[in-house]
């Protein structure tokens, strides 16, 4: 009897284990390879951006240019030069290449040295090519202040400060902040204008979602590294504001704009709202520990699910308008979902399903949206994938740049964890059996578990150590 069952408990073993081999090493196949093609994006869209769409003369970031790299329109937007810094630090935080730390740091110069206002304070819109100041909106001064552009800045002048340590950039960074606070608040509403003139008088009636997320991530940076409660107070009434009028509770997502006294405009579903509000809810609840932003982030990526999800072609609307019709897909906003849900995860704050619509979505924009003839991402796709613009900006190629410069750590450490988890799980079964033949000590357990951890790590480490956390 006692025979029998020690056969069938091998059985059972040995089993599982060849399961969790087989399971293990394509698992490992697969995400080598993504990672491969990612690494090839990464160097190919880098190479792009360096060619056509970087000023060598100027500095700064044009804002777009044709297919094959000709025509580029040279103007400079203040959130390009922002989005691009983000996105060149990190990969050379990852990577540990010079060229990307010349062009982060050369994007903030651009930043610093000819958009941002000496007088009024705030950052300019745009510049042209030498870094004068234009006209950029119908009607406006050529010198206004977009609040979701100060937002931006502000994310990039604190990631160059916890790089650098200058204290200039950390002093500019507050005074942006201010400027927010100061004269684009709401006073009676308690919200956000979208904009004002360059001193920050008339301020407009509207607001936009996608901004005041942006704005709340940055009061929160800005919290942390001031240890001022000022600023977390402006996030919190942000938020409160959102939710209480903008948010669809029917179907479970945020609106884009309204009035400032909380009259829809605009009530479509974005995805680059949900994205943006996942991330804004995140670092609240992180900071606060309130469960009720965690549970809005549940409902959120379920919204993004159900209403966003392309099940046909894969890949994410970019909008649902709210007659039900079903827009094209942009690069730069397919990104925001992989570099919000890819910082949900590391921060264990959202559920595995997502994680699979991710991956997919990842491959829909480094497969389907590479332009394999010329290198970069157009502007404009169509559902299944094909481009419908002969335009590629600068804020796609760097937004995709960005988010994979999150993913890539994040595919090794996801493997590692699964792999750990199943050679627990199989040496508590081989422990069992060799308790069974063998006298029992913790000595010789200890021994055996860490030669099978070791074994097993060896045999499957991946050779990827050019990566590592952000």
């Amino acid at each position: 009897m006692k025979s029998k069952f020690f056969r069938v408990s091998f059985l059972v073993f040995f089993c599982f284990l060849l399961i969790s081999i087989s399971y293990n090493v394509n698992l490992a196949n697969d995400q080598q390879n993504d990672a491969f093609l990612i690494e090839q994006r990464i160097q190919e869209g880098g190479n792009f951006i360096i060619d056509y769409l970087w000023d060598n003369n100027y500095g700064g970031f044009f804002k777009s240019c044709e297919s094959n790299g000709s025509y580029p329109i040279t103007l400079k937007y203040a959130s390009f030069q922002a989005f691009s810094a983000l996105a060149f630090y990190n990969l050379y935080l990852n990577l540990h290449e010079q060229v990307y730390w010349d062009l982060a740091e050369s994007a903030i110069n651009f930043l610093v040295n000819h958009l941002w206002d000496t007088v009024y304070g705030g950052f300019y819109h745009c510049t042209n090519q030498i870094g004068n100041v234009l006209n950029v909106e119908p009607n406006k001064l050529p010198t206004i202040k977009d609040a979701g552009y100060q937002a931006w800045c502000v994310l990039a002048l604190f990631k160059n400060f916890e790089l650098t340590k200058k204290y200039e950039i950390f002093i500019l960074a507050n005074k942006t902040l201010n400027f927010l606070v100061k004269k684009l608040w709401n006073k009676t509403y308690f919200i956000f204008s979208k904009l004002s003139e360059t001193d920050g008088s008339n301020p407009e009636d509207l607001t936009i979602s996608y901004y005041d997320f942006w704005i709340i991530s940055a009061l929160i940076k800005g919290y942390y590294l001031f240890s001022n409660n000022y600023f977390l107070e402006y996030a919190i009434k942000t938020i409160n504001y959102l939710y209480k009028y903008l948010w669809n509770g029917i179907n479970q997502c945020f609106y884009y704009s309204s009035f400032l006294n909380g009259t829809l405009i605009d009530k479509s579903t974005y995805l680059v709202v949900q994205t943006s509000a996942v991330l804004a809810l995140n670092d609240l609840y992180l900071v606060t520990g309130n469960k009720t932003y965690y549970q809005y982030i549940k409902n959120i990526s379920s919204s993004l699910i159900y209403d966003l999800w392309d099940p046909l072609h894969t890949g994410f609307f970019d909008i649902i308008y709210s007659d039900g019709t079903k827009s094209s897909k942009n690069p730069s906003t397919q990104s925001t979902q992989i570099y919000s849900f890819t910082l949900l995860e590391l921060s264990n704050n959202t559920t595995r399903f997502i994680h699979n619509y991710t991956i997919a979505n990842l491959k829909f924009i480094i497969e389907m949206m590479w332009d394999s003839l010329n290198g970069g991402y157009f502007y404009e796709y169509s559902q299944d994938g094909n481009p419908i613009s002969s335009e590629k900006w600068i804020i796609d190629q760097v937004w995709v740049l960005y988010a994979l410069s999150f993913y890539v750590p994040h595919i090794f450490n996801s493997n590692l964890i699964v792999l750990f988890i199943i050679i627990v799980v199989i040496c508590i079964l081989e422990v069992f059996l060799y308790k069974s033949y063998k006298k029992f000590s913790i000595k010789n357990l200890q021994s055996f578990f860490l030669s099978r951890v070791q074994k097993t790590f060896i045999d499957k480490k991946i050779s990827k150590d050019i990566y590592i956390n952000i």
